[in-house]
């Protein structure tokens, strides 16, 4: 039994943690109340001018990576025909970013440049809308933006998230004229699903959201007899099927490489493990906590997380979920929130999902906290349903609770863009530029492609030889195709085609390779010993010209590290002016 002094302690330290919680609050609500007293637009003109300008400053320094340089390759080789109908079955998603890409790409505009305008157009215009119409508290407004996934993640990395980000934006705008105008906002689900694979999925959840709104309390008799009265019912069976042509255009085809391995592998991460992680613990990492991505840039299926690590996120992520489900609860938007929540975790862990997939989910809740917002003043709906004491207590966990959210993805953000400037992010920007000072476009380039290795013999096993590693990061900085391997295959069409290739098809492209004769360039290790015989390797020795170090960011840490290599045949070394370097050492030069 516990003492009475005990007791009375116990009581002691919780009304002094209480009164902490509220205070920070407090504390939080005053600054917001300062800004908010700010006359005139002048601190949202002025948060608006500082996401170009950093933006723009960013994308100096940012080298474009190999999701960047595919997609430009693909808009800049891929005719509209083999962007509407081949490519999206091996990309996974709608053609739409390629398509916008293909504007600047085919009319040869800059690579780099054209990344970016096109990223900061939709992220840009989103920062505006929110800005100038999100019902959220001005402090909120202003920070938001520069946030980790709005800014970095889905900014400064140019990928086709800029728009879904837009999209979200838009429905959130127009929500609360949805069954006015029905057709514009279909349509904008429709731009939802043109995104991404994701899209199609959030979309179809909010579009049932809206089915069950329109049924509500009615029999489904009634429902039936208004079905062609109701415009609204049209225009979402419209969505329907423009949703399932898009899903027919997506399906993976046989040989595509997202779904037909190299060889057959149990995945690290179960099924349970993935699911608790999706429902539970990825929407700990994307506003607080930093597991799942702190292994490696992996999918999912692939990492192998600890029950204590995901036991981490799982707590956090709950902790969040009581929060909005609480408020979702109390504002009656439950199941606005939860089904595209639940749909597009459950697609992702079972399905697919990389790490940079994750703050998806900031804009179901974005989304979703717009809409609870717009109808009015958000605590007081909240206090008329609790009692005024627990109010108090509830209102400054949920402020604090938002507000960890913002400052966690704020210092996120701060720390990969640094980064960034700090480090050689990608392969691609400084390969090229070594490869045209040189004048090394000018020989016969052999890339790289997918082997599997044997982890005890250390023999090739298996590979792809449709499948080129990184050659779609330097190929952008070039007006032709460099890499004479890549030429000769019949799959290749200027870009890289994640088509896998059969055990006839390596084997004639090899027999390609070889009749071609020997490389006088070799970019990133290529087996070469699978494409000529020892005899012909005999007297032929290549020499290290060229040698750096890449890493993917993750939230400012580096990941996936990469060790880049050029070589050259020896003898033509004094013919391209060029010395051989000293090779690293072996632990840093295999290192990933």
């Amino acid at each position: 039994m516990m003492r009475l002094d005990e007791k009375q302690e116990m009581s002691y330290l919780t009304k002094k943690f209480l009164n902490l919680i509220e205070k920070a609050a407090n504390f939080v609500i005053i600054c917001n109340e300062r800004v908010e007293k700010i006359h005139g637009k002048i601190p949202e003109y002025f948060a608006a001018a500082c996401y170009g300008i950093l933006h723009l400053v960013l994308a100096v320094f940012h080298e474009p990576w190999c999701d960047e340089g595919t997609a430009w390759q693909i808009a800049r080789c891929a005719s509209v025909k083999e962007l509407l109908l081949e490519v999206p079955h091996y990309e996974g998603h709608p053609p739409l970013w390629h398509l916008v890409l293909s504007l600047f790409a085919k009319s040869g505009m800059p690579y780099e440049l054209s990344l970016t305008v096109v990223s900061l157009f939709f992220t840009g215009t989103a920062v505006i809308l929110i800005l100038k119409y999100a019902p959220f508290p001005r402090l909120l407004k202003l920070l938001l933006p520069f946030t980790y996934f709005l800014f970095y993640q889905y900014s400064v990395l140019s990928r086709p998230y800029c728009m879904m980000f837009l999209a979200f934006v838009l429905l959130a705008v127009n929500y609360s004229k949805r069954n006015e105008k029905p057709g514009r906002y279909v349509l904008l689900l429709l731009f939802l699903c043109l995104t991404s694979a994701y899209g199609i999925v959030i979309a179809g959840g909010i579009a049932f959201c809206w089915v069950l709104e329109l049924w509500d309390k009615r029999k489904l008799t009634d429902f039936l007899k208004n079905f062609r009265k109701d415009k609204r019912i049209w225009w979402l069976f419209f969505l329907l099927v423009c949703a399932l042509i898009l899903i027919i255009e997506i399906i993976p085809r046989e040989d595509t490489v997202a779904t037909s391995h190299l060889v057959n592998y149990e995945k690290t991460t179960g099924i349970i493990k993935r699911l608790l992680y999706g429902l539970f613990g990825m929407i700990g990492d994307v506003f607080i906590t930093n597991n799942f991505g702190a292994y490696a840039y992996g999918a999912l299926c692939d990492i192998a997380m600890g029950w204590g690590e995901l036991s981490c996120s799982i707590l956090i992520g709950m902790i969040l979920l009581i929060g909005i489900v609480y408020t979702a609860w109390k504002t009656g938007s439950t199941a606005l929130v939860l089904i595209p929540y639940g749909m597009f975790t459950i697609f992702s862990s079972v399905v697919y999902i990389y790490p940079h997939h994750m703050g998806i989910i900031l804009f179901i809740v974005l989304f979703w906290f717009w809409t609870i917002m717009e109808p009015g003043d958000l605590w007081e709906r909240l206090q008329t349903k609790v009692s005024l004491p627990n109010f108090r207590i509830i209102r400054s966990a949920l402020i604090l609770l938002l507000s960890a959210a913002i400052i966690v993805p704020l210092y996120w953000s701060v720390s990969a863009s640094v980064a960034d400037v700090c480090t050689n992010y990608s392969i691609g920007r400084k390969e090229a530029a070594f490869i045209k000072e040189n004048h090394l476009d000018e020989y016969k380039i052999m890339t790289g492609w997918q082997t599997v290795t044997d982890d005890k013999t250390g023999e090739i096993i298996d590979m792809d030889t449709n499948f080129f590693v990184y050659t779609d990061n330097v190929s952008p900085y070039f007006k032709e195709n460099i890499f004479y391997n890549c030429e000769l295959n019949d799959a290749f069409s200027g870009y890289l085609l994640h088509k896998r290739a059969t055990k006839q098809e390596n084997a004639q492209n090899l027999l390609k390779w070889h009749e071609a004769g020997l490389p006088d360039v070799l970019y990133l290790e290529p087996a070469i010993e699978l494409v000529f015989s020892k005899e012909e390797l005999k007297n032929v020795r290549y020499s290290l010209v060229y040698f750096d170090k890449t890493g993917c960011l993750w939230k400012g840490a580096c990941l996936n590290r990469l060790r880049v290599h050029i070589y050259v045949r020896s003898d033509l070394l004094e013919e391209m002016g060029l010395e051989e370097i000293p090779e690293p050492p072996m632990n840093e030069k295999n290192a990933k």
